[in-house]
């Protein structure tokens, strides 16, 4: 069983690895711990700022066109135009990433440095003679406010760099209320459960002295039950729905659209989540009309006012196609193979760029075996 396939996250505009790839350049440790001491010092005084990430798209294209010493000397400037133009403290602080601290910033003032930024990279880069066009992603949160560490800065501009990305190059997204709310999301202890265990006298008594033993709080646990359980015991199950909501525990409905339960049904719920069936998804592949099936399932989700989840994702295509279609949430082993406790542990806690490498290394040694 993978837990991590329950941190869904946006679909990213580069291919699969290629931030791994790009996070070879080299970034000293030094660099990474000044950045998050001083993000400690300004975060914990009672001015105002602002925190801008800066991410370069697709580098990894770049070092095998141009190679290794003209991407060194691209990064290099880029630096310098960053301190020079902001005036602020500029850390490269992993592979192609740079964080800006905007120190009495308004949140308006770094959007607005953000944008000029973004206009700077409409136009070439010159390195030995040779000129040369990236891209960039930029993400801003505001401090006090969302984050209440660097940690948690970094997790936030995280979130804001990928839905950055779903804008096209050169953009800069502020992370807002919306956005705490698919991070709040993604913190989520999701949990299959099957109908048999699910229809036990002692459930929520169970649950409830889980969530107690490991001090699990409201909000933070979801419980996956397939659609089937529908057709066992509709009434008792929808009175143990109502109970665990008011426990806090959110609801994810498995296998929506297998056809076991109506969608009568499904309204007369407490459900917070549809997870759509599988087969869906496959078919994306060979079958074009699944495409408007999904669409359909999906704008149903958002007007109902449901989260909705896209389960065993493996290809662009089908990122692409479940993205358009207004899919936020996604997982499958495009994102994440399953893996074992000791590599799940590596990654928790972990930003989506910082646990990259450890996924891509799970991935190669899956394609060996």
């Amino acid at each position: 069983m993978s837990w991590f396939h329950n941190k869904t996250v946006p679909a990213p505009q580069a291919e699969p690895g290629a931030r791994k790839s790009d996070e070879t350049a080299l970034t000293s440790k030094p660099e990474r711990e000044a950045c998050l001491k001083h993000l400690s010092l300004v975060m914990s005084s009672p001015e105002r700022g602002a925190v801008l990430k800066l991410y370069i798209e697709n580098f990894k294209r770049l070092n095998q066109v141009f190679g290794y010493e003209y991407c060194e000397n691209l990064l290099d400037q880029i630096l310098a135009y960053l301190k020079e133009h902001t005036k602020k403290n500029v850390y490269h602080y992993i592979g192609v990433e740079f964080i800006i601290i905007l120190d009495r910033f308004t949140q308006g003032q770094a959007l607005e440095l953000g944008e000029e930024i973004a206009a700077r990279f409409d136009h070439v880069w010159k390195a030995g003679g040779t000129d040369c066009l990236c891209s960039v992603q930029m993400g801003i949160c505001s401090y006090p406010g969302h984050a209440h560490g660097p940690e948690q800065m970094l997790k936030c501009l995280d979130l804001a760099v990928s839905k950055a990305e779903e804008g096209g190059p050169n953009q800069a997204v502020v992370f807002d209320s919306a956005l705490q709310k698919q991070l709040l999301r993604r913190q989520t202890i999701a949990l299959p459960v099957s109908p048999v265990l699910f229809l036990q006298e002692d459930f929520l008594s169970e649950v409830k002295k889980a969530m107690e033993t490991y001090g699990i709080p409201r909000g933070k646990l979801a419980l996956e039950i397939q659609e089937s359980a529908l057709t066992m015991a509709y009434l008792n199950i929808n009175v143990m729905l109502q109970q665990l909501q008011e426990m806090g525990v959110e609801i994810i409905l498995n296998e929506f659209g297998s056809g076991y339960s109506g969608i009568s049904n499904i309204l007369d719920l407490p459900v917070d989540t549809l997870k759509l069936e599988r087969l869906f998804i496959w078919q994306l592949e060979t079958n074009p009309g699944s495409r408007h099936i999904i669409k359909g399932l999906v704008r149903m989700a958002r007007d109902l006012d449901l989260n909705i989840i896209a389960e065993g994702l493996e290809t662009e295509n089908q990122v692409q196609i479940l993205t358009g279609a207004g899919c936020n949430y996604q997982q499958g082993f495009y994102y994440s193979p399953t893996l074992e406790k000791d590599s799940l542990l590596r990654i928790l806690g972990t930003s989506l760029t910082d646990s990259l490498p450890v996924l891509t290394e799970e991935k190669e040694k899956m394609s060996r075996n």
